[in-house]
């Protein structure tokens, strides 16, 4: 998948890929509704609570910003560890 893929403001339930830990433990992928929201920058984007540095919102454009609707928790989310998407609304 790739973050064009995706519209901001639209919902979709998410499915990750299972992962392994560097120790070799396998976690097994979850399924969630996120949010798609506006990409990172300096005006939505800390870093250890303070503003993030330039540096790590360009880094952080890579990875979709999500908000999952079960938690109200945002996060990022790099597309390559999305195994299927489909858009709810």
């Amino acid at each position: 998948m790739h973050i064009q893929d995706f519209d901001v403001g639209s919902n979709y339930k998410i499915a990750l890929k299972d992962w392994r830990t560097p120790d070799g433990e396998k976690i097994v992928g979850k399924t969630s509704i996120n949010t798609i929201l506006e990409p990172a920058s300096k005006l939505n984007t800390t870093f250890g609570g303070e503003e993030a540095p330039e540096m790590v919102v360009n880094e952080w454009q890579d990875f979709l910003r999500v908000k999952c609707l079960d938690t109200s928790k945002v996060y990022l989310l790099h597309p390559r560890t999305i195994s299927s998407a489909v858009k709810l609304d």
